[in-house]
């Protein structure tokens, strides 16, 4: 009667231990397929960052390369320009010594012409 008992213990532990094997297998199973999903959905996410990062840098590109033509541009341009203030310069401080030479002949002339205006009376 105990051997009996023993058996059919033994019996139902070992049915015990394949049910939970099995659901064990099952919880593997979907827990691999979770997994691979979760992984495949999260190589779908990089790739589209790779490929829009591929794209912004594209555009980043493009757009330094147009500022650095910009710059270029604009440096050529000032050259110029600092080329035409630098002979301004020299015309203004020309034009300056002239107008100054100027006002000291007018200043001299009208002293000139004030003396010869004088008249001395009584002499």
């Amino acid at each position: 009667d105990l051997a009996v008992f023993k058996l059919e213990l033994l019996a139902l532990l070992w049915k015990d231990i394949a049910d939970f094997r099995n659901e064990f297998r099952e919880h593997q199973k979907n827990l691999q397929k979770t997994l691979s999903d979760a992984l495949s959905t999260i190589q779908l996410d990089l790739q589209a960052m790779k490929t829009q990062q591929a794209s912004d840098k594209v555009a980043t590109d493009a757009t330094i390369s147009t500022l650095k033509g910009t710059v270029g541009e604009m440096g050529h341009t000032l050259s110029g320009c600092t080329d035409d203030i630098v002979h301004m310069k020299t015309t203004i401080e020309s034009l300056t010594a002239t107008v100054t030479q100027l006002e000291n002949k007018c200043e001299d002339l009208e002293s000139r012409s004030r003396r010869n205006n004088i008249r001395i009376v009584g002499v």
